[in-house]
């Protein structure tokens, strides 16, 4: 397992905060009103990481497929603490950015997210790779 750093100089960040946990890297869009909001569990079948959870992981995606019920059905996971550690992604919508705040409101969690992650340090990054983020 390997380990990483990531830091605010990787990326520009949206909603600072420090974690650490493995990765759960998705080559797909992301959609949290595709998820099991007690779970954590992806149930859409069409996407390669179906069956798996973000759960404790720190959510690597390239961006998110926001619809207007990603925000309930990612407050509703977070609350049964079957939310990520972080997320981080190649290019945020105002969807994943709701998403987040909403969970820091209503949960008082705070999911550090970081947008524009630098392509070398993405690369490094491998299934189950351990990251520790400090964006704060």
């Amino acid at each position: 397992m390997k380990n990483n750093t990531i830091s605010s100089e990787h990326g520009t960040v949206l909603i600072p905060g420090r974690t650490e946990g493995p990765v759960l890297i998705s080559p797909d869009t992301f959609c949290f009103a595709r998820l099991g909001p007690r779970s954590g569990i992806i149930t859409d079948k069409r996407v390669s990481l179906f069956g798996q959870t973000i759960k404790e992981k720190i959510l690597v995606i390239p961006c998110h497929r926001g619809s207007t019920t990603s925000p309930a059905v990612f407050l509703e996971t977070c609350r049964h603490k079957a939310g990520p550690l972080a997320i981080l992604v190649r290019k945020s919508d105002s969807m994943l950015v709701f998403s987040v705040l909403l969970v820091k409101e209503f949960c008082n969690l705070t999911i550090p997210l970081m947008e524009g992650v630098d392509e070398k340090i993405l690369g490094t990054l491998e299934p189950d790779s351990f990251v520790r983020g400090d964006t704060g």
